[in-house]
């Protein structure tokens, strides 16, 4: 047997393994382009989340808190979490009511809230501390009014009597692949799993 078509001096094979050798090294050098093109931009989404997590936590320009309760005010409690917890001073909205929250009397809360909501917004609150002393139906109800605005954090006041930070109140909605990604990245940058 003859090996003639690989070994002779006019043989065409060897034109053909050039010019696929060449296709394979421009698909490498893709790759490469592709994947410095691809950690920039994973580096530039942690940046972004970096910051976003840094105006969570209570160094926005201006955070406020608000303290919502029924059968009592929660405020000097609320006061006294805040500052143990952030060195910038926060400033605290008591809206409190003596009476509970029925469902006779839900929607004036409602309204009373969403012109609260309205004048916070016209102060330039970029970040809201947000504690409710009340039932669940309503927590759902201010939750509802307050998303899609600016960061809002929620508190839990625990079996102990203390309030502790527990979500972001766009944390209950689904992150994108990327988005999903680039929190993964973020993490493991700062060695968290």
């Amino acid at each position: 047997m003859s090996f003639e078509w690989f070994t002779g001096p006019d043989s065409e094979i060897w034109v053909y393994l050039d010019r696929v050798s060449i296709i394979l090294s421009y698909i490498v050098v893709f790759s490469i382009i592709y994947g410095i093109v691809v950690l920039v931009k994973f580096f530039r989404r942690y940046r972004k989340i970096k910051t976003h997590m840094k105006k969570v936590d209570g160094t926005s320009p201006k955070p406020m808190a608000l303290a919502i309760s029924f059968g009592g005010s929660i405020k000097k409690p609320v006061e006294d979490y805040l500052n143990k917890h952030y060195t910038q001073s926060i400033s605290i909205m008591d809206y409190s009511s003596e009476k509970e929250v029925t469902p006779q009397n839900i929607h004036d809360h409602i309204k009373k809230l969403l012109e609260l909501k309205h004048d916070l917004q016209a102060e330039g609150v970029t970040e809201l501390h947000l504690f409710i002393k009340g039932p669940v139906i309503f927590g759902a109800l201010v939750g509802a009014m307050f998303d899609n605005w600016c960061n809002v954090k929620l508190y839990h006041n625990n079996r102990k009597g203390e309030y502790e930070e527990w979500a972001m109140l766009h944390a209950a909605k689904e992150l994108s692949p990327d988005e999903q990604l680039a929190v993964q990245t973020a993490k493991m940058l700062e060695g968290k799993r």
